[in-house]
């Protein structure tokens, strides 16, 4: 099972890579960039995705713990951060899907056209972006206390600066 995620990971990545490239590469700013743009934005898309995961484990071992007799303050937050982590991978998907859709246009004219979509969605991520951050930093000031709660807030703060850099030059 591992072997077939870790497949189908790899050709998710290099169908982003090409997607992301060819829209960028379009008209896109930084044409001789492109390559290194869509890069960074599947491998953050791939990490975005990889956290909200870890986010999902680290609520279900939390709660496991709860039921046991543990702190439900930690679960809240881990849940907090869960919910951030999932809308940064949404915003993130977006971006990728219509620079996919964009790789597939064929005229100068659409290709222009796909080139300012990705724009827009890179612009409404980037809307999108510091109210999950402020939400994150919320959280682990407010569960200071909770290692496991300021480890992952720390990760998802730096994905979440990451995000924001390759999507400010996408758009």
């Amino acid at each position: 099972m591992a072997r077939l995620t870790e497949g189908v990971g790899r050709n998710l990545e290099r169908a982003i890579l090409a997607a992301t490239a060819c829209a960028v590469a379009a008209g896109g700013p930084a044409g001789a960039t492109g390559r290194s743009q869509a890069r960074a934005l599947s491998a953050l898309y791939l990490r975005s995705q990889a956290s909200a995961q870890s986010l999902t484990d680290a609520v279900g071992a939390a709660a496991a713990q709860l039921n046991a007799g543990g702190d439900a303050q930690a679960l809240d937050c881990l849940e907090t951060l869960r919910d951030a982590a999932s809308e940064t991978t949404g915003q993130l998907l977006d971006v990728r899907d219509v620079a996919s859709l964009a790789a597939s246009l064929k005229t100068k004219a659409d290709r222009q056209l796909g080139t300012g979509a990705v724009r827009r969605a890179a612009a409404r991520a980037l809307a999108v972006l510091p109210a999950e951050s402020a939400q994150v930093s919320q959280t682990a000031q407010l569960c200071a206390a909770q290692a496991v709660v300021q480890a992952k807030a720390k990760a998802e703060l730096e994905l979440i600066g990451d995000a924001t850099a390759v999507l400010g030059r996408l758009k």
